[in-house]
């Protein structure tokens, strides 16, 4: 038997934990989980991890590299939040939903590339990261919410699809390269 399922706040607060290399089985990622794990610098997530819970990994200061699933389809509200060291990221495209904050203030955020699934763009998901300047908008997009991109300083230019219906209040306020 394997690993499914880490529970909600399992490694919270370990500041010792430097690295997790995860084996395949695993599911899911409780809210939480690896919370304030502030000397965690890298994570690797097997291809059968599809949801990543609530400030799952919220917090860790030092992490500097993800490699997430190629099934997930779920990163929840805040779940890289104040990942002040972390450059790039990739959402695969079997992720279809990134909630509220997910990606707020993690300050060395350079680039991100989106899942082409994705069709909303929720709340304060990039606020606060200073460093963004390369993100490529999914064409599913009909929605960018409220502060999504709020002080996102580097980012010089944005490309908005066809397809969006609405920019939400303050959605590039502070981007002051733009």
């Amino acid at each position: 038997r394997s690993l499914r399922v880490i529970s909600p706040c399992a490694f919270m607060g370990c500041t010792g934990l430097r690295r997790v290399v995860i084996e395949h089985g695993l599911e899911g990622l409780g809210d939480e989980a690896f919370s304030g794990c502030s000397s965690l610098t890298g994570i690797v997530l097997p291809d059968t991890v599809k949801r990543i819970g609530e400030g799952c990994f919220e917090g860790c200061a030092s992490l500097t590299q993800v490699r997430l699933s190629e099934s997930v389809y779920m990163i929840g509200q805040g779940a890289f939040g104040y990942c002040f060291n972390l450059t790039h990221m990739v959402i695969p495209d079997s992720c279809v939903l990134i909630e509220s904050g997910a990606f707020l203030n993690c300050f060395s955020l350079e680039s991100v590339k989106l899942s082409a699934n994705m069709a909303l763009i929720d709340d304060s998901l990039f606020e606060g990261c200073r460093s963004l300047r390369d993100i490529d908008l999914p064409l599913k997009l009909y929605k960018i919410g409220r502060r999504a991109f709020k002080g996102c300083t580097a980012l010089a230019g944005i490309i908005l699809p066809i397809g969006v219906e609405e920019v939400g209040y303050d959605a590039f306020a502070d981007c002051v390269s733009l």
